[in-house]
């Protein structure tokens, strides 16, 4: 039996889609601070708070099918707008994993006191053209704006591509009349 040799975790959710960051009792605290997402988290931080104009674009996550893209991502996402309660107790619960990085967790909260608007999708594998791109990056900007409750109007979206990691690497930028603009 498997379970003579592992201990599963019986809060774990395999998959996340639409459907199951619905679900209570799949929760993105669950989510495993291993070293990539610390680095990952250190990354966003520092292009948050654009100490750098080399780290104010935006960041790319790639790899196969399985490998934990979407939950990484959803925890991400939820660290951005969760209570000060919810996030201080995730990095509380983890401490161990955050001990080379003892900073990360005041500069990232520091950096959600200005207005953060996460924009996030779910399974991007067929988006296979720029055009398919561009259209999808516009309508998760679209959705998240208005889910802000930012008015948005009319508004630009370009594309600079520049194939340096990723297949769509660059910046996407969307201006709202009021001047609220996102990288």
């Amino acid at each position: 039996k498997y379970s003579e040799y592992f201990e599963i975790d019986k809060n774990y959710y395999p998959e996340i889609n639409p459907d199951s960051v619905k679900n209570p009792g799949n929760e993105w605290q669950y989510t495993y601070p291993h070293e990539t997402f610390v680095e990952l988290l250190s990354s966003v931080e520092l292009m948050l708070s654009r100490e750098n104009t080399e780290l104010r674009k935006g960041i790319w996550i790639e790899g196969s099918y399985g490998t934990g893209k979407s939950r990484v991502v959803w925890a991400l996402k939820n660290l951005l707008e969760c209570s000060e309660k919810e996030f201080r107790d995730y990095f509380e619960k983890n401490h161990d994993e955050f001990k080379k990085v003892p900073d990360l967790e005041d500069k990232l909260f520091a950096q959600r006191s200005g207005k953060i608007v996460t924009v996030f999708r779910y399974n991007s594998g067929e988006i296979t053209t720029i055009k398919k791109f561009i259209t999808a990056v516009f309508d998760s900007v679209s959705d998240a704006l208005d889910n802000a409750g930012i008015a948005c109007g009319q508004y630009s979206v370009y594309f600079l591509a520049a194939h340096e990691k990723g297949p769509f690497q660059g910046s996407i930028s969307a201006t709202t009349p009021t001047g609220f603009h996102v990288t």
